[in-house]
């Protein structure tokens, strides 16, 4: 299959050039930025320039993979305008262009942030929608662009993703303080945690529905397997930087929630590892790095 990723210099997009080259799919690879990144692999057909700006789209699409985003995150700077432009734009554009080459299917990185306010203990794909910041709303967008053209498309809402490279959420923000030694405050520490998806976890699942395609315009979440509680990821974490660190339980600030997988393991194979094999493993290569 021919298969479009955007993001492609990001880190989504690179483990995904990784998984498709050993697949012996045909890659066509976009970057906003310079495609110099890119150099490193081979038979790679390389787009650059602005998605939401009318850049010379590709024919012969079978499939896209859209990672590229704007979000905010530490040492970030970004706005409303920014977001809506990357996120919405040029979502909305790339969806008009891919149903016009005749796209089979279209795979969208979204993200949990879509929901706002969450005030349920379970999240599903059924949950409510509650006051979603600028970003969220960016994505919930993007999300609905694609409800408006004729190809097959899976919106995949994500909570943090993990894996070599991860960088920008709260974990690999503990992971480097815990290795600088920096006091750690956090607060629901008794409470069940498996915000979180591995790269590998999340590029098989792609895989799959590359494989298989998807049903009509459909929305999963997703999550790791087997929850722990707050404070052992926080300790295995610490332990993970050598024990320099001291923590501290705050009070809590927002209700604590698990996310459930269980349509997206049902219907499209999605097999998470557990929220502790997942630390394991990007502790592993954090350290390697």
């Amino acid at each position: 299959m021919r298969i479009l990723i955007t993001g492609a210099n990001g880190f989504c997009g690179r483990h995904l050039i990784h998984l498709f080259q050993g697949e012996n799919h045909e890659i066509i690879a976009h970057t906003g930025r310079s495609p110099m990144g890119l150099s490193e692999y081979q038979n790679v057909e390389v787009y650059s320039g602005d998605l939401s700006d009318g850049w010379n789209f590709p024919s012969n699409i079978d499939v896209v993979v859209h990672t590229a985003a704007v979000s905010p995150g530490p040492g970030v700077k970004t706005n409303t305008q920014q977001m809506i432009r990357a996120n919405s734009s040029a979502t909305d554009y790339l969806a008009q262009r891919a149903a016009d080459v005749g796209v089979k299917t279209f795979i969208f990185l979204s993200t949990i942030s879509v929901f706002g306010q969450i005030d349920t203990d379970v999240l599903d794909e059924t949950s409510p929608i509650i006051d979603p910041c600028s970003y969220g709303m960016s994505k919930r967008l993007g999300e609905l662009a694609l409800r408006e053209r004729a190809f097959s498309s899976l919106s995949i809402r994500l909570p943090s993703v993990l894996g070599h490279g991860a960088k920008r959420h709260w974990i690999s923000t503990l992971l480097e303080d815990s290795h600088a030694g920096r006091d750690i405050s956090y607060f629901n520490a008794d409470s069940q945690y498996n915000n979180a998806v591995h790269v590998d976890d999340l590029c098989s699942l792609i895989s799959k529905v590359v494989q298989n395609g998807c049903q009509g315009h459909d929305i999963v979440t997703l999550a790791a397997s087997a929850p722990l509680l707050v404070r052992e990821m926080v300790d295995i974490i610490i332990n993970a930087g050598g024990g320099k660190s001291k923590s501290h339980i705050m009070p809590s600030r927002k209700k604590p929630f698990l996310i459930s997988s269980e349509r997206a393991s049902k219907i499209y194979g999605y097999a998470p590892m557990s929220l502790r094999k997942m630390l394991n493993q990007y502790i592993d290569a954090y350290n390697i790095a």
